[in-house]
């Protein structure tokens, strides 16, 4: 839903990001896809302005 995970930590009282995204069963390569994915739309929007 594009909500940042560190609101979601703060909302769940995961003080770490390895315990949330333990919680949540993603894995830091997944974290990582996610991220670029993010990154890649982001410098997309940049470009096309």
């Amino acid at each position: 839903m594009g909500v940042p995970s560190i609101t979601i930590m703060a909302i769940t009282g995961h003080r770490t990001e390895k315990a949330f995204l333990k919680y949540i069963k993603v894995t830091p390569k997944e974290h990582a896809v996610q991220l670029k994915e993010l990154w890649d739309r982001q410098s997309m929007k940049i470009l096309n302005t």
